[in-house]
């Protein structure tokens, strides 16, 4: 009865270190499996520097020219949740974004955690990746898998709806040229006699003294025409660009 006692602890003493040691290897397997996969992840994260650089540098010179990034993102595509945001990571929605909360220039996209999500934040500029802790500043290289499929689930999506935004800035500049054409301003620091004179020089023609005469009243009669209000914008459009590639206007 005491022989088969001892062989029953010696037995379950080997059932347990036999586990021990299962776990273990099945532990080193998955941290391998992790390593290769973040190893895989932060690659590719890599090779997005050059768009990430891109990305950085235009954002940074809207803030050196004091264009605030737009409020509303949903209409380019981007942004979840009740709230939209304006391209800047947030710590609410925990949206992809510029890191700084718009407060001076960036130099980083990532993800602002905090609350339930944590207090470690991800940063990259396609160069480096790290996690840096919200309140101390703490910075740590061993990012978890999450962070980066996040950056990389979210990364496409980010850069073409802020490219589609940047490109309307100059979609609403043309509008707004387009406006100031359509209005007829008055001025008197130049008179049709010199609009004349500067076609006839562009135009680079032996023009006789009647043609002059008769371009001279078309001018007399487009200014006239688009000073009325009532008549259609194409007079004033006409009227305001001659006086552009004239050199007496500029929009």
């Amino acid at each position: 009865m005491e022989d088969g006692t001892i062989m029953e602890l010696k037995d379950r003493i080997a059932i347990i270190k036999n586990r021990a040691e299962q776990d273990n290897t099945a532990k080193i397997e998955k941290e391998k499996r992790i390593n290769l996969r973040r190893e895989e992840l932060l690659n590719k994260i890599f090779s997005l520097e050059e768009r990430i650089h891109d990305l950085i540098t235009l954002a940074n010179e809207c803030a050196k020219n004091g264009i605030k990034l737009p409020i509303n993102t949903g209409k380019y595509g981007y942004g979840t949740g009740y709230r939209d945001h304006n391209f800047y990571a947030d710590g609410i929605n925990h949206h992809v974004g510029f890191m700084g909360h718009g407060k001076g220039l960036c130099d980083y996209i990532g993800i602002y955690n905090g609350g339930f999500c944590g207090v470690w934040d991800f940063y990259t500029n396609g160069e480096e990746v790290f996690l840096k802790h919200e309140t101390n500043g703490v910075i740590r290289y061993d990012v978890e898998i999450n962070h980066l499929e996040k950056i990389l689930s979210d990364f496409d999506i980010f850069e073409s709806a802020f490219y589609k935004w940047i490109d309307s800035l100059g979609e609403q500049n043309e509008e707004k040229i387009m406006e100031e054409l359509k209005q007829y301003r008055e001025n008197s620091y130049y008179n049709i006699e010199d609009i004349t004179e500067q076609l006839i020089k562009l135009s680079n023609l032996d023009m006789p003294e009647d043609l002059k005469e008769e371009l001279k009243d078309a001018l007399y009669y487009l200014k006239a025409v688009a000073k009325n209000k009532y008549n259609n914008d194409y007079f004033r459009v006409l009227y305001n660009v001659l006086l552009v590639i004239t050199g007496n206007e500029t929009f």
